[in-house]
């Protein structure tokens, strides 16, 4: 919306949620920022039954990487970039066939 109407007012507010982002993930000290605890990544690992988390951690990483891209928001793009390297940590030990098979979740 900012990008295509310029509301000053509404990059301002979004603004602001990226930072609290940032603070949530700055608390957490390894690039992990969801809507849920971490243990839901483990449910899906084992098999467990849980939602989809990675459905939820794609779509907050989506829209900071919209507020970087059309907002021009640099802190947007650097919680996108931990969030990213949590992912990567979490699945290093996981092989390909079991990432396919988490992904269907």
């Amino acid at each position: 919306m900012y990008s295509s109407a310029g509301d000053q007012e509404l990059k301002e507010k979004a603004d602001g949620l990226v930072a609290q982002l940032a603070d949530c993930q700055k608390a957490h000290r390894d690039g992990y920022v969801s809507a849920f605890p971490e243990e839901f990544f483990d449910r899906l690992r084992e098999g467990r039954q849980v939602w989809a988390p990675f459905y939820t951690y794609h779509k907050i990483m989506a829209g900071l990487l919209d507020m970087y891209v059309h907002c021009g928001n640099d802190q947007a793009l650097a919680v996108a970039e931990g969030m990213a390297g949590w992912v990567d940590h979490w699945q290093e030990s996981i092989s390909d066939e079991h990432m396919q098979r988490i992904l269907q979740t």
